[in-house]
């Protein structure tokens, strides 16, 4: 009998789990059109056999349901997987703005300011001399846009951002669009870094440095002893978002000089929610460059920050795979108000 009883629960998944345009709109506290929510509902909906002509290794870096995730079927939506909001919601987002072309030109330019003014704020947080926008120009007639530098301690922290996004055919393996997106984000944005570091070092007197908002930075280095160039994404890249040795290896960037970073934005929100004063973050920092020229590695910027905090580093990296590290912050991150 109880075997019967949960056999007949079954039967009401569905009730569960499935929702109308009524119940939505039922739900919706604003006023909204039935065929508002219909069209939403169906662009982020699949009808059984919509993927039986999809290559199935495609689906491995670009899957379809991570932005599509309700099944349609007689009028009803089927939400088979909660979890996918949680870790495609910004996907799930960006293929709505996406139909809209007025819409996705404006998300684009805001996704890069949002960008900028998150890093700055982040800096700001550990420094009081943190400059935005400076322009600068060489002896020999290059010039250019810095988006950060800060002077934390004696360091002199130098900082691009780049809001780019890997298409769906970098997503898929495309050699070649997977070489001109790094190229184009991660390379530029090293180039970028160190040209401002070579135009700091040109000059140990206050630089002067006119920005876009008609106001000037005056960036005192005489007593800054070490430089940083980070490289700042708007979103991570798997295993490979932060590791430039890896991009190096497989041929996708020239050899950078040793100091340099590359990280997404929520990893390093999550370094300055963790670790928080500047002798720490300055500490991680420094021991990263430390493990991007030494040590060879799989596993993501989390997993990284978690063996940070463990006594032996140096006994997980042997292994090599490291992806499963980042679990041992969950707790906090579940937990955090932040």
């Amino acid at each position: 009998m109880a075997h019967l009883r949960i056999g007949r629960n079954d039967d009401n998944l569905a009730s569960l789990f499935a929702f109308s345009v009524d119940d939505l709109k039922e739900a919706h506290n604003g006023d909204v059109s039935d065929s508002a929510l219909r069209r939403t509902m169906d662009c982020l909906a699949l009808e059984f056999g919509d993927l039986s002509n999809e290559n199935a290794e495609h689906i491995v870096l670009d899957n379809p349901v991570w932005t599509k995730p309700f099944i349609r079927n007689d009028g009803l939506y089927y939400c088979f997987s909660p979890a996918t909001f949680w870790y495609f919601g910004i996907e799930i987002c960006e293929s709505l703005v996406a139909i809209d072309a007025n819409l996705s030109i404006m998300y684009e330019k805001r996704k890069g300011r949002y960008l900028e003014e998150a890093v700055e704020k982040l800096f700001q947080s550990i420094s009081t001399h943190v400059y935005c926008g400076s322009k600068w120009k060489m002896p020999a007639n290059e010039e250019g846009e810095n988006d950060l530098a800060a002077i934390v301690g004696t360091c002199c922290v130098i900082s691009e951002q780049k809001a780019y996004k890997l298409p769906p055919r970098a997503k898929r393996g495309d050699l070649a669009a997977i070489e001109s997106t790094v190229s184009a984000t991660i390379g530029k944005g090293i180039s970028q870094a160190a040209a401002f570091e070579a135009v700091l070092k040109v000059s140990r007197d206050p630089g002067t440095f006119p920005t876009h908002h008609r106001t000037v930075n005056r960036i005192d280095v005489r007593a800054v002893d070490a430089y940083l160039m980070i490289v700042v994404t708007m979103f991570p890249l798997g295993m490979l978002s932060g590791s430039i040795a890896q991009w190096v290896n497989a041929g996708l960037l020239a050899q950078p000089p040793a100091n340099v970073l590359c990280m997404s934005l929520p990893h390093l929100m999550s370094v300055f929610e963790l670790l928080k004063t500047p002798a720490r973050v300055l500490r991680y920092f420094a021991w990263r460059l430390r493990v991007e020229r030494d040590v060879s590695y799989y596993g993501d910027e989390l997993d990284l920050l978690s063996i940070f905090f463990h006594d032996r580093a140096e006994e997980i990296f042997q292994n090599g795979d490291v992806a499963d590290e980042a679990k041992k912050l969950t707790k906090y991150f579940l937990t955090s108000d932040a």
